[in-house]
């Protein structure tokens, strides 16, 4: 077995300051992709698209959504986009 480096604060610093400065890496969840096209999926609503045809434009592209998911995730991304509204009027994030 190869001698270990000791470990100094510099080294600590070093990969903290890399870890700290990596960026997010883009994974979303499903729940995630509802919050996120929230506005889209309203105004389809409002132009007369049933949720069982929104869920199915999201399941064309290869994800496996039932109608009660979609509902639960739909009234969650609906509620934190009304809470983003009240403590935000102006709308600037």
């Amino acid at each position: 077995m190869a001698k270990q480096k000791p470990i100094t604060k510099d080294i600590v610093n070093k990969i903290s300051s890399e870890m700290s400065s990596l960026p997010p890496k883009n994974k979303f969840t499903l729940e995630g992709l509802i919050i996120d096209i929230c506005p889209q999926i309203t105004q389809l609503l409002k132009d007369g698209y049933s949720r069982t045809e929104v869920v199915d434009i999201i399941r064309k592209y290869g994800f496996e959504l039932k109608e009660s998911t979609f509902n639960i995730y739909y009234r969650k991304a609906k509620a934190a986009q009304k809470a983003a509204l009240k403590n935000n009027p102006e709308g600037n994030e």
